[in-house]
């Protein structure tokens, strides 16, 4: 990928993306929740960490959002979040690295 450049020798790096959220309904276009059922990770060999944030809209803090401080690439699959009960709304932010 020519765009991912990774500083030769680093020991760690982190390639970080964030989404704002606008959550509608597909037929009426009004807001609405998505409720989340799992988190998945996917790096090929060279992911070894794997962090996902959530912030809720007007709030300034990240939480923890299903992150996997110790990931490899065999792991990759589904995590089952359903029994957490979390729903995205506009205005949230999903970070992702």
């Amino acid at each position: 990928n020519p765009i991912i450049h990774i500083p030769a020798g680093a020991a760690r790096w982190f390639l970080t993306r964030t989404c704002h959220l606008e959550v509608t309904n597909k037929t009426t276009k009004e807001p609405t929740e998505f409720h989340v059922y799992g988190v998945g990770y996917h790096a090929h060999l060279l992911g070894r960490e794997m962090y996902a944030e959530l912030k809720r809209a007007g709030e300034d803090e990240f939480q923890d959002f299903a992150s996997a401080a110790s990931w490899h690439f065999d792991d990759q699959g589904m995590q089952n979040i359903a029994a957490w009960s979390i729903s995205l709304r506009t205005g949230d932010t999903l970070q992702t690295s």
